[in-house]
């Protein structure tokens, strides 16, 4: 008698064996590729700081915007020529040829500097005699000549980078009130009490209402 072949046998118990283990090996890539999707802690984090950075950003951009919509819906028109030539000599003063435009405008209640590329002065429309006019540009003129308003944006940058921390917010805050009262220190430096008093009134005069859009990326006088 020949012996019974088992060759046919053997090769399907491995057969067999290999379907059975092929749903757990698909199972434990599918976990592997889990777990490559799944973000780390760290990345989590990161995701969470990128969109309250983007969002920070984005509010102070439409902040931004809406402020210069409502300067140009404004009724503006340019400066007289005693204002320019007041500006013109505050500019000599100091070498500076090159001096920011000036418009007068009903969108604001106080003077404001705005613009990085392109600066531009803006002047409420109000009665302020010759000495009154004189504080306004030469305070905003110290305000363009230092570029405070690439430093204002530093500020923001910063802001974005730490929106999680509240002291970072106290801080802006405490800085831009900084830039305005060193431009006051230069402006009144060689003043005498009693200019020093018309000064502050005039500061006073031109205050801005309280609940207008105040972007951080402007200069305002007082």
């Amino acid at each position: 008698t020949q012996p019974e072949d088992t060759t046919q046998p053997e090769h399907e118990n491995i057969t067999g064996i290999q379907q059975a283990q092929e749903p757990e090996q698909q199972n434990m890539q599918q976990q592997i590729t889990a777990r490559g999707n799944a973000l780390s802690p760290v990345e989590i984090i990161g995701v969470i700081w990128f969109v309250g950075a983007a969002a920070f950003l984005l509010s102070q951009l439409v902040v931004c915007i809406l402020f210069r919509l409502k300067l140009k819906k404004g009724d503006n028109q340019d400066a007289d020529e005693w204002i320019y030539a007041l500006w013109r000599q505050i500019g000599s003063e100091f070498e500076m040829k090159k001096l920011p435009a000036i418009s007068i405008t009903s969108s604001i209640d106080t003077p404001v500097l705005t613009g990085l590329f392109k600066p531009c002065l803006y002047l409420p429309q109000k009665e302020l005699s010759r000495e009154q006019m004189s504080f306004i540009l030469r305070h905003e003129y110290v305000h363009y000549r230092r570029k405070d308003l690439w430093y204002k944006l530093a500020l923001v940058l910063a802001n974005a980078v730490h929106w999680f921390n509240p002291m970072v917010y106290i801080m802006v805050n405490q800085a831009g009130k900084d830039i305005e009262l060193s431009c006051d220190d230069v402006v009144c430096g060689s003043y005498d009490n009693s200019i020093k008093g018309q000064y502050g009134r005039t500061i006073l005069e031109t205050l801005p209402r309280k609940g207008g859009i105040s972007p951080i990326m402007t200069t305002q006088f007082g």
